[in-house]
Parts: C-alpha cells; structure tokens; sequence
C-alpha cells in the first residue's frame, strides 16, 4: 500500500483509486501529467498475481493502438511487485449510477463504442475475450469509452471449440467434463458459464446486454448470488430454450433440470417474479417516455441463452443500433 506523496519509480502517488482481488490503482503524477499506476499483490505460493499481471500486460500492449482501452506505457517491479503504468482515465460509468442513470441517446453511443471494442479484440491476431466486463470497468468521459482490467481475459484459442463442441485442449482427456475457465463477475455471468456449456466465445456480448440495461434503469439486471435464481430470471427474460439442455453435462441437468417425456425443463422455483421480462423491465424504467424499441431489439439479440444461436460480434457490428446516427 502506497501513501500520498509516496515516490515510486519518479511516480509521485496522489491517491488510490480502486482495488481489487489481484491488484491496487493508485493516481499519480510524473512530469506534470497525470497516470494511473496498478499495482499487483505480491506472488501467493500459486503465483497467481504475477500471471495476471503478465497477462494483463500482454495483453494491453497489443491494445495500444486503439481508441476502446487505456493507453500502457510502462511495466517495472518494485519490492517484488509488478507495476503497470497507463494514462489515467475519470470517473468509471458505476460511480456515475451512484447518482444518476442515462438516456437512451448515451446508451447508444456506449453500446456503439463497446461493440466496436470487443470488434477490435475479436479481429486480433490472436482473439481476446475480456471475460469481466461490469460498469466498474467502463470509463465514459467526454463521450468516448475506455474498457479496463484485462487482468481476467482469456485468448480465445485458449478455450476454441471445435464443430462437436468439445474444447480442442482437453481431447486427449474426453473421458472426463471439460474444465470451464472460473469467468465473469456473477451478476453479468453469461448462462454458458453458469451452466458449464464450455462454450464462451460470446460471453462478452451477454455481459454487454446486462451492463446497458443497467445504464438505464440504474439496477443490476440480476442482482443475485444464488445460482437457480440467476438462471430463473434468465428464463423469465427471455423464455426458456427449449433445445439448451442438449449442450448440457449430466451433472448440471439433474441440479437444475426435471426430465419430462424425453424432454428437460428448467425446475422453476417460482421465487422470481414471471411477469419481470425484459420489456417489462425497460418500460418501467422509461419515465421520460423514450423510444426504447430499438434499443429492446438490440438487447435481444445480446440475451439470446444458446450461445450457438447469439449473433457473433462480427454481426452485431452491423446491427441498426450500432450503425444509425446517435
């Protein structure tokens, strides 16, 4: 932990400004221009914050020439921890729904701005999915979006399925589940990933879907820790995918799932309101009576529950949303 006025490398610490599991972000000033410095805990005995850090670097530099994420100048340890300097960036959009939400005009032009970044990810030499995508890690200031912390993602290949759905690294060991990469803060967790399909490619796009109906409703789309609530309020969303429980192991079908002639059904609780679909939420929320069609439209191409039929980003990039004038 570094305190105020504290020199470190010719950065002079002003104030942290986050935290988090792996890391802490401090405000800073070197030559009379501002940085933001993330400083990575020291090595538990599994070196998991060291890899993160090395992760979040490489990747961040292949980053470098875009508009969408922060600008990377600079990695240095000192007293055994990794530092990474970037430019700093204001106020993220979760510390602006403290106070307020935004207009559908905003949303647009954020919904722009985060596909046309995940575009960018999904078009590297190697594709990066994020993999933790929530407010506190979307910067919006003087209309221009910053999506942060790539201390979680993953390169796809990493996790690329092939046709049959098995993922390609683990073939040699099919007798056994495909290990599901732990991903996503749980409140903008994609359903593949809550029930283990091994399919994450789009899981980024769901958390887009969670994070622009909070933009404007000022609330969490499912502010849930329970794992079969989280999935019932899916369904309540969209209706339940009749064909899903095919791409589903044994062992999460019989925790969340009741076989009925040859057929799987979600074991529904009835703990979660049924009435609470996606429209319903949207128009609730519309007290200055918006047109909110379009932007519904677009969310229900992001929540679509069987990853296999979610548009890719390569299409979504063509959306009307995203291509008519904000």
């Amino acid at each position: 932990m570094y305190k105020r006025n504290e020199v470190v490398n010719g950065y002079t610490i002003i104030h942290k400004v986050g935290e988090g599991v792996y890391s802490n972000v401090y405000k800073c000033i070197k030559d009379n221009s501002y940085y933001a410095m993330k400083v990575y805990n020291k090595d538990n005995e599994k070196y998991e914050y060291s890899s993160a850090a090395q992760r979040e670097n490489n990747v961040l530099m292949k980053l470098n020439n875009s508009q969408f994420f922060p600008r990377t100048y600079l990695q240095f340890i000192n007293n055994g921890q990794i530092h990474i300097i970037q430019e700093f960036l204001n106020k993220n959009v979760e510390k602006h729904l403290e106070t307020k939400t935004y207009g559908i005009s905003i949303i647009k032009n954020i919904a722009i701005q985060l596909i046309h970044g995940l575009y960018y990810l999904n078009n590297c030499s190697r594709p990066i999915i994020h993999a933790d995508l929530k407010p506190d890690n979307i910067i919006y200031h003087n209309g221009m979006v910053k999506i942060i912390d790539f201390s979680n993602s993953v390169y796809q290949d990493e996790y690329e399925l092939d046709c049959l759905g098995i993922i390609k690294q683990f073939i040699i060991s099919f007798y056994k589940n495909p290990e599901v990469p732990y991903l996503q803060a749980r409140q903008y967790r994609a359903p593949e990933i809550i029930l283990e399909i091994g399919y994450i490619n789009k899981i980024d796009l769901w958390s887009i879907g969670c994070i622009l109906v909070e933009l404007f409703t000022g609330d969490m789309l499912f502010d849930t820790n329970n794992e079969s609530d989280h999935i019932e309020m899916i369904y309540n969303l969209n209706g339940e995918d009749k064909d899903l429980w095919k791409y589903i192991s044994p062992n999460i079908l019989n925790k969340y799932y009741i076989l009925d002639n040859g057929v799987y059904y979600y074991k529904k609780t009835y703990s979660i309101s049924p009435n609470r679909t996606l429209e319903s939420i949207i128009h609730n929320a519309n007290t200055t009576n918006e047109d909110v069609s379009g932007f519904i439209e677009f969310l229900r191409c992001l929540f679509v529950i069987n990853p296999m039929n979610r548009l890719s980003i390569n299409e979504l990039v063509h959306h009307p949303f995203i291509t008519s004038v904000v």
